[in-house]
């Protein structure tokens, strides 16, 4: 996902991550993700960015939202 506007919650855009060109224009693609952990200190925390991002209770609008608890999932199976 991404925001349009990082201050506003509603501005959420989900990402198809098979196909990026939509969100981030033609010839996007992800080649790949790499997560270290690290001993570094934290250089920001996500509350100082996306102040709001623990007073919502989802991202996803509730029109979109699954109906039932088992088809909440963030894989395509």
């Amino acid at each position: 996902m991404t925001f349009t506007d990082l201050t506003d919650p509603t501005t959420v855009k989900v990402v198809d991550p098979e196909n990026l060109a939509p969100t981030f224009g033609p010839g996007v693609s992800l080649k790949r993700i790499t997560l270290k952990i690290t001993d570094e200190p934290v250089t920001a925390k996500i509350e100082s960015v996306l102040g709001w991002f623990f007073e919502v209770d989802s991202l996803t609008p509730r029109d979109k939202q699954p109906r039932f608890l088992k088809d909440q999932t963030l894989s395509k199976e």
